[in-house]
């Protein structure tokens, strides 16, 4: 069996913004057929940290794949496994953190692009971390911006983003001193902060205006307030059943009555044409992202697909068979480290779910 292994440096080189928009806007189209095929995520918490894991299936795209990835002091890593649909033939392991921000920024630039008025073109942005940059890109691929607004809680840091961003996307980006000021007359609010309280008031929203509430996977944590929610005439998700069970910002407004479940209809369903996205120039609305397996496999998929193409210099894995036959696959790799053990050969030590290190050759 034949593995090809991708790390960080090969997936930048691999994929960019559009082909993260065009990936996630076709799982969001299969999502809406039923081909598409979402597992929530999955956590196990122990004293050092959490193991998350996310599964899911793109049928028509040809691919299986999950997620699993550490959260601990020393940061977060991520890294996708991929199988071929038709055999279950593992294809490839791929090192995720640069992926995981492209789609993140994808899903909400697709839901921008869907759900934002025309001509909008005034975007106030919460957060100026890692995963900022990305959305910001997206948003600027959808929508002609002329104004981006930032805000976060470190002054230096949203002053550096500001600084950084305009430069790379040749548009006024102004950090601001307030969340009223962010807020106030933007087309578009975009949340992905690290804040685990309301990052604005939900009063001093326009209408009209496009929110995406990128920033919060977890129930315990809410960037929105129940005002902003309870404004919003259409509401849209990622996975329901998931955001049932980790969206801060919605669970907490259905516990203040601002919201009932029933409103919350998946982002896939207006991608897909099944119902509108927005109906009135005045209306608010509201993509809450939590992040779903389907990105990344979609992305996956094209970033493993550019590495087949003839010209690319291919890394293989290569498990041997006493391996296969005397330890049985455990649920999750999560990390591979790569030694230099003589001239054509490379030693992997893999860590799977279980904590567990397998040692396989590779032949490059």
């Amino acid at each position: 069996m034949s593995v090809r292994f991708l790390q960080e440096q090969d997936v930048r080189s691999l994929v960019g913004m559009a082909d993260a928009l065009e990936a996630v806007e076709l799982s969001f189209h299969e999502q809406a057929r039923d081909t598409g095929i979402n597992e929530p995520r999955r956590r196990v918490h122990q004293p050092n940290g959490v193991l998350h894991l996310m599964s899911g299936a793109l049928l028509e795209r040809g691919y299986w794949g999950f997620k699993a990835y550490t959260t601990t002091r020393h940061g977060a890593r991520f890294t996708v496994q991929l199988y071929h649909a038709e055999t279950g033939a593992l294809v490839c392991i791929m090192e995720a953190n640069y992926l995981g921000q492209l789609r993140t920024g994808a899903a909400s630039g697709i839901a921008t692009r869907y759900l934002a008025n025309a001509e909008a073109g005034i975007l106030a942005l919460f957060g100026s971390g890692y995963q900022a940059e990305t959305q910001l890109e997206a948003i600027a691929s959808v929508r002609p911006l002329r104004e981006i607004r930032v805000y976060s809680r470190t002054p230096a840091r949203r002053e550096a983003f500001a600084h950084q961003m305009a430069e790379r996307f040749n548009i006024p980006v102004q950090a601001v001193t307030s969340p009223q000021t962010a807020v106030q007359g933007a087309d578009i609010v975009t949340t992905v902060s690290s804040s685990r309280e309301p990052v604005f008031d939900g009063n001093d929203l326009q209408d009209g205006v496009h929110i995406n509430a990128a920033g919060s996977n977890s129930a315990a944590k809410a960037e929105l307030d129940a005002t902003a929610v309870r404004r919003a005439w259409h509401i849209f998700t990622d996975d329901v059943m998931q955001a049932r069970h980790e969206s801060g910002d919605l669970i907490a407004a259905y516990e203040r009555n601002a919201l009932v479940w029933s409103q919350v209809r998946p982002l896939a369903d207006v991608v897909g044409g099944i119902v509108p996205g927005r109906t009135d120039p005045n209306a608010i609305t509201l993509f809450a992202s939590h992040g779903i397996a389907l990105w990344d496999i979609a992305l996956a998929a094209t970033v493993y697909e550019r590495a087949e193409a003839p010209g690319w210099e291919p890394q293989y894995i290569q498990a041997s068979r006493s391996l296969a036959l005397t330890r049985p696959c455990q649920p999750a790799i999560i990390a591979c480290r790569m030694v230099q053990t003589g001239p054509g050969s490379v030693s992997i030590d893999t860590i799977n779910a279980m904590g567990l290190h397998h040692p396989w050759q590779a032949t490059t």
